[in-house]
């Protein structure tokens, strides 16, 4: 059986955690109409956590260039980073 390719769009993004925490890092969004956007990655309700990858931050806690999954209750705000 044929593995299927599933289409991505990669966004660098910054966010801010309730812990005080500021994470930068890229998330992958959908490339239909309906969720290639932060807001639609982070209003959908079947999924509780979004993975940021590549994260750089100053948290002593997470190392550079790790993947790490977030929960979406956490999320003060984000924004996209233009590159």
């Amino acid at each position: 059986m044929a593995k299927q390719k599933v289409e991505r769009k990669i966004t660098r993004v910054v966010m801010a955690l309730t812990t005080g925490a500021i994470l930068e890092g890229k998330v992958y969004l959908g490339t239909s109409i309906y969720d290639n956007r932060i807001s639609d990655m982070l209003k959908k309700e079947d999924e509780e956590f979004i993975t940021l990858v590549d994260v750089t931050t100053s948290t002593k806690e997470i190392s550079e260039g790790a993947t790490v999954f977030i929960n979406k209750d956490r999320i003060v705000w984000v924004t996209p980073l233009n590159d």
